[in-house]
């Protein structure tokens, strides 16, 4: 009776370390909080009367764009994330006053500046755009240590036509990036998902093997 008795909380032991390995890998999948801004191009950032009427033209037709910024507020340490930047129209649609033949192309130039990180494909990222198209740029990430990471997006305007290739960039943006790193004691995330398994795998394992020891009690 004693060892029925035994073998039944062992049982519930295992039973447990298998339910609580669920939760923990549950815990660690799921997406946190997502950060999304909406930056306006400034007005502006064209000097009439210095610049050329390249820029003078895109100052004029960004009137009605905006960059919006999304990356996640708080990733697992050890688990790539995505830093994304899109121009798009303020309205959501495309501005039927634009016309393909007088709007101008350009070159958007995105660079993103933030220390102790792996970035994918690199920090800097070319995006050509013929307005009313538009488009993004993204960035993954792995952090090499779990300290909150502040960075920078810098955008800048350059020309698309050979007739304009002396033309110097044109800086546009700054937006800013502040990520904060979740960890368990400063160790991946993968680290602890490996464990859990392992636990998930010997609950398992224990409750089959004090199962069967039950039946050949009984």
């Amino acid at each position: 009776m004693k060892i029925k008795k035994r073998i039944d909380g062992l049982q519930i032991v295992s039973v447990m370390m298998f339910f609580i390995s669920l939760v923990c890998l549950i815990i660690t999948g799921l997406e946190g909080p997502i950060v999304e801004e909406s930056y306006q191009f400034p007005g502006n950032f064209i000097d009439k009367e210095s610049d050329s009427a390249w820029g003078v033209a895109v100052s004029t037709a960004l009137k009605n764009y905006q960059v919006d910024l999304r990356y996640p507020a708080r990733p697992w340490y050890g688990e790539p994330f995505i830093i994304q930047a899109a121009i798009k129209d303020r309205d959501g649609k495309t501005n039927s006053n634009s016309n393909a033949g007088t709007v101008p192309s350009f070159i958007l130039d995105t660079n993103l500046d933030m220390d102790s990180v792996k970035v994918k494909p690199t920090k800097r990222i070319l995006l050509p755009i013929h307005l009313p198209q538009t488009g993004f740029v993204q960035w993954e990430i792995a952090a090499a240590s779990s300290a909150v990471k502040s960075g920078r997006i810098w955008i800048s305007l350059l020309p698309v036509d050979d007739a304009n290739t002396a033309y110097t960039s044109v800086p546009v943006l700054v937006l800013p990036v502040e990520i904060e790193m979740r960890a368990i004691l400063g160790l991946r995330v993968w680290v602890w998902r490996g464990v859990w398994v392992g636990l998930g795998i010997a609950g398992i394992g224990l409750f089959v093997f004090w199962r069967i020891k039950k039946v050949r009690h009984i």
